[in-house]
């Protein structure tokens, strides 16, 4: 998991124009004003080609934090 949380926060980091050390496990979309909802589209899209997974609207409500988004990802290459 914490290999997941790592990479989803590398694709964060990128997608957002974030420095690395800025986006961890805790950070969320308050945390970062870059993170609105057109980069949440976006992160999502990079995601699931980096990871091969699809996420549903319903996903969307659930992406809270990089660890919500990373338990997401575990639970759809496990």
């Amino acid at each position: 998991m914490d290999d997941v949380v790592g990479r989803v926060a590398g694709i964060a980091a990128d997608v957002l124009g974030e420095d690395q050390q800025a986006v961890r496990a805790e950070t969320t979309p308050n945390d970062l004003e870059s993170w609105d909802s057109f980069a949440q589209l976006n992160l999502v899209m990079a995601l699931e080609d980096e990871f091969g997974v699809q996420f549903s609207p319903d996903d969307l409500d659930a992406m809270s934090s990089i660890s919500a988004i990373a338990a997401l990802v575990e639970s759809r290459i496990s």
